[in-house]
This record gives C-alpha cells, structure tokens and sequence, in this order.
C-alpha cells in the first residue's frame, strides 16, 4: 500500500486535472486536522451552494460529531441513506453558504491490500505509515447530485507528515510545530481525494514554453527517494 500512496501522490502534486471548464455548482472551502496515531480528523469550512431547490448535504455517519448552519440557524440532522447522515438543506433563490464542522475516527491501515485494494478503497484510512481518504468515502459533506465543484483545503498534519490534495500549493509551512499547506483548486472537478504520510518531497521549479514557471513534486517514502530525478525528468519531458 505504502508504494501505491507514493506513486498516487506524485501525480496528484505534479498535474491537477479538471474537467471541462464550466460554471461549477459548489465550492467547498475547509480546514482540516488529521493525526494519523490516533486516526482523528477535525474539519471545518463552508460549503457554498448555488440557487436553487431543497437538497441535502451527506456525510459519512463514522464522524459522531458534526453540524451545518446556515447563518445562525442550525440544520437538522437527518439520515441520508446506509451509513451516511446529513443535513436538509433549505430551498433558495440565493446562493446558500453552509457552515460545516466535523469530527470522527478513520479506519485502520490494513497493511496486506495491494495497489488495486488501496485505489478502490471505500473507507477513509489513516495509520502513521499513510493515509488516504477518497472522495467516495464521503469524507467531507457533499450535497446530493453535486457534479462538479471547486475547492479550498487547508490541511495541518502533525511533525513529520506531509500531506495533500489536488490543486495550486498556495502556501505550506513545515517545522517542529507540524506540516500545514492550503491547496485551491479553482476548475470544476470532481471530489477531493486527501493523501499523507511521511513523505520525503524533492521539488524541481522550470519555465514551461509559454514562460510559466511550474513546480513539479515527488512524494515518495524513505528508500524509494532514489526514483525521484526519474520522475522529475519524466513529467518535465511530458509537459
């Protein structure tokens, strides 16, 4: 598995895909904590919603606490379907901005998945070794029928993690105090998949044919560092 994390997350640091441009229906703006020891993750942030009918936001019911507002009004809780609850969410002829905190335990590491087991995963795992929540988790809230969306994560992690998401590195700051990087993804795209654990990141700046400057990433873990030249030399090549 640890291998598998390793090479997802050096293609999520050195191309962010989205999908065609076109005017995103959410945005999603959160901060989150995550200590792979205990496996807790604590969140919050906004879920900006456009105009339009009452719908519902889920959110996968392993997180014992959690609440929405819009403004100073308190969403009912509700059960969406198996293992997800969620919040109703009024009808609008406005945007709607959902204030959203959240707090749960992921499930444990299973060291014996192969790559494939690791990828398709439908739980959201953390372990000291890495960590890997995908989207289809529902991880985070996301209204029913969502499609496209942009998003805005910050992600703290404690000393010698690192971590990630796709999108620009805004900023990024790692010290004795622990890892935190915010990571804006400006193109509708789909679902947030969070990655971490206790990479070594080797980074390489060059200017593209057009005058870009562009930051290509590896992550890997201690041992496989070796391969990073190799695949900076490949994506810069590609690109």
């Amino acid at each position: 598995m640890n291998r598998c994390i390793a090479i997802v997350a050096t293609l999520l640091a050195g191309i962010a895909i989205a999908c065609p441009a076109v005017a995103a229906s959410v945005d999603y703006d959160f901060d989150v904590t995550l200590n792979p020891a205990t496996r807790l993750l604590t969140a919050s942030g906004t879920v900006t919603l456009p105009a339009g009918e009452a719908t519902a936001l889920a959110l996968s019911d392993r997180f014992d606490q959690a609440s929405a507002f819009i403004g100073d009004q308190r969403l009912a809780q509700a059960p969406i379907r198996y293992r997800l609850r969620g919040w109703r969410v009024p009808a609008s002829t406005e945007p709607r901005v959902v204030t959203v905190y959240w707090q749960g335990t992921l499930e444990p590491l299973e060291s014996g998945q192969d790559h494939r087991a690791t990828l398709d995963a439908s739980k959201p795992v953390s372990d000291p070794r890495g960590s890997f929540l995908p989207a289809r988790s529902v991880w985070y809230p996301q209204p029913s029928g969502s499609g496209l969306a942009t998003h805005h994560v910050t992600l703290r992690l404690p000393p010698g993690q690192r971590g990630l998401v796709a999108g620009e590195l805004m900023e990024e700051r790692d010290d004795v105090s622990g890892y935190r990087a915010r990571y804006s993804f400006d193109e509708p795209g789909e679902g947030i998949d969070l990655i971490a654990g206790p990479y070594r990141v080797d980074e390489r700046i060059f200017t593209a044919a057009n005058g870009r400057p562009l930051r290509l990433r590896t992550w890997f873990f201690d041992g496989m560092d070796d391969l990073a030249d190799g695949y900076l030399d490949a994506v810069q090549d590609y690109i």
